[in-house]
């Protein structure tokens, strides 16, 4: 019975945790989170009523851009789990079984490479990564990638291992799920033809690089669709969003101040909504902020990867506060923005006006966030050249996730890699203690 029950203590801790963010969210009975969550759940309910993959409000004018603004996968999803209660709490219910699943999972693939993982340390990696309670308690597809991503990794695993064709197979129909889960994965359809031949080579499997087309495919299947329904051939309207509003907007705040920022982003918006003809004016947004970005490549270069760092850092302030009803202040207005416009200085006097609980929480996190980072750098720098090739295709996947948001930079966008990342950091840690302990030791001597 104690071997049964130490065997186990890992699992009954994790479900414990989530169950007791389970609880808390169906009392507060609050499972939106910015415009995101409303436009998942408006496609979801416009599937189910007018069989229109729409993520805006059907009973107002239609707007071209809500037709691709968010993939289908997700909404699909929530369709299914809403059948299993009739309630949001099932969509809840079950993206706490994924998010359990998911550390579960990777732990599994880990620790048949490496061995037993440090409990403490696994622990204290764990219950700091408030993220993963978080967002698998909101309707967010955050946490149902993370357990896209964590099967099609364990898939590629089972692929080395046992060198058969069907989890190849399986694996590239993952990749495509992936892109029609979140717009982030459409580009990693072209990284993945290179990952797919140096794999199948590795095994002696020549022809399975074909197998590579099956994501290819579909992402020109996704994006003839998307052009029948707007005119546009793009895949996600988000992506001209995104360089407008954080990219570019964002670059500018930092670099020259919000009001210069603001009326260039004005400028932009006011000389698009001239343009009547849709694919046009998304040329224009995309055309005319990758000009301005092009005319301080250098600076805006320097900023990318300030952002790229920071997705690994930030504690997330704002996923806190409002998954535990502490907002105050408007959404849009939060760290990153004064970070952006004041630098380190202003976050921390923005960071002096919160709450007590989020202040504690912010600092917890953010010191185990930078642990986190000092493991993953060593396991960088002393294991992986050594490790088998999963692993390297494990770290393109976070660098890619981490490159791609760049001056987003936010907490949210690591979890549905934060499974992967947390075991990385936690064996490179793991051994840097171990190495430190010796070193100490021999010191002694």
């Amino acid at each position: 019975m104690k071997i049964l029950f130490r065997t186990n203590k890992f699992l009954t801790t994790l479900v414990v945790i989530q169950l007791m963010f389970l609880v808390y969210k169906i009392f507060q009975n609050n499972y939106f989170v910015l415009r995101d969550s409303s436009e998942y759940f408006n496609l979801a309910k416009n599937i189910i009523s007018d069989f229109q993959f729409y993520s805006g409000d059907l009973s107002e004018s239609i707007n071209p851009e809500f037709y691709t603004k968010r993939p289908p996968l997700y909404s699909l999803f929530i369709i299914l789990a809403t059948g299993f209660l009739n309630s949001k709490i099932s969509i809840l219910c079950i993206q706490s079984v994924l998010s359990v699943s998911s550390i579960l999972i990777t732990k599994s693939i880990f620790e048949s490479y490496f061995g037993k993982a440090n409990s403490l340390v696994l622990f204290l990696f764990i219950i700091s990564s408030l993220n993963q309670f978080i967002y698998s308690n909101l309707l967010m597809s955050e946490i149902f990638l993370q357990f896209l991503i964590v099967i099609t990794i364990y898939v590629l695993h089972k692929f080395l291992t046992k060198k058969s064709s069907k989890y190849l197979i399986f694996y590239q129909i993952l990749v495509a799920l992936l892109f029609l889960a979140k717009p982030v994965f459409y580009l990693f359809v072209f990284p993945n033809i290179v990952i797919t031949y140096y794999i199948s080579r590795r095994i002696n499997y020549k022809r399975g690089v074909i197998y590579s087309i099956i994501p290819l495919l579909a992402l020109f299947l996704y994006c003839q669709w998307n052009f029948k329904r707007t005119g546009a051939y793009n895949f996600s309207s988000i992506q001209q969003y995104n360089i407008v509003n954080y990219n570019l907007r964002y670059f500018h705040t930092n670099k020259y101040g919000p009001e210069y920022a603001q009326s260039i982003n004005n400028l932009i918006k006011q000389e698009s909504r001239k343009i009547n003809n849709y694919p046009e004016r998304l040329d224009y947004l995309n055309n005319t902020s990758i000009d301005y970005i092009k005319k301080d490549f250098f600076h805006y270069s320097i900023f990318h990867i300030k952002g790229v760092f920071r997705i690994f850092i930030d504690p997330g302030r704002f996923d806190m506060s409002n998954f535990f009803g502490l907002n105050s202040e408007k959404e849009e207005v939060g760290l990153l923005k004064h970070l952006n416009e004041s630098g380190i200085k202003g976050g921390l006097n923005y960071l002096k006006t919160q709450p007590v609980l989020i202040i504690i929480c912010f600092n917890l996190v953010l010191l185990f966030n930078i642990l986190k980072f000092l493991g993953f750098g060593y396991f960088l720098a002393t294991k992986l050249r050594h490790s088998k090739l999963i692993f390297w295709i494990i770290l393109i996947l976070i660098l890619y996730v981490a490159f791609l948001t760049g001056p987003l930079g936010a907490s949210r966008f690591m979890v549905p890699i934060l499974s992967l990342y947390l075991f990385i950091a936690l064996y490179g840690l793991s051994d840097f203690i171990k190495m430190t302990k010796l070193f100490i030791e021999s010191k002694r001597l």
